[in-house]
């Protein structure tokens, strides 16, 4: 029989002791299921262990960079050098608004208010909504680029599209990046 005393005072600490925290849960997690075993069996009549026991690991599934501001403003003078008023609206209003790739590429021409200053995004992060306020950059980039947009006769519904006037995707706005680094 599993007693709280025994786990709690002999079992735990000598599991920790010098232990990562997956390795911890995994011998926790064949402790909760022998306990599982002795309550199916009759031999116990409470649960000692839970999940509650686990120890809380954070995961992190990517190398977060710090991105200094003056690497972030010699990338956006790359690009308006190039002439892509789109690509430069887009990297603008992604580091100044704090939008996420797939919330600016989704964004269409009723999300936002140039006199106002509002973008709502409306399809953000688990589908919830919110209104960002664009600063001078973000508004003077998107102005500029809506103006090119005008010129070149572009009608779609998204405000940024592809060289093909359909709806831009993350892959090829990557690429796009990545291109105007290497040259």
């Amino acid at each position: 029989m599993i007693s709280h005393c025994l786990v709690h005072i002999y079992v735990l600490p000598k599991t920790v002791k010098n232990s990562k925290p997956k390795t911890i849960n995994t011998k926790i997690n064949a402790l909760v299921k022998f306990n599982d075993f002795l309550i199916e069996s009759n031999v116990q009549k409470e649960m000692v262990l839970t999940k509650k026991n686990y120890v809380k690991i954070q995961q992190q599934y990517a190398s977060l960079a710090k991105v200094e501001y003056k690497d972030l403003e010699k990338f956006r003078q790359m690009i308006l050098d190039s002439g892509n008023k789109r690509n430069y609206a887009l990297i603008t209003l992604l580091a100044y608004a704090g939008l996420r790739i797939s919330e600016a590429l989704n964004l269409k021409m009723e999300d936002f208010n140039i006199t106002s200053r509002e973008i709502l995004v409306t399809n953000g992060k688990s589908s919830k909504s919110r209104t960002v306020f664009m600063n001078d950059k973000v508004k003077a980039a998107l102005q500029s680029w809506l103006k090119e947009r005008e010129k070149e006769g572009i009608k779609k519904d998204y405000v940024f599209v592809s060289n093909r006037n359909k709806r831009w995707i993350e892959q090829r706005l990557i690429s796009s990046f990545k291109n105007t680094l290497i040259s």
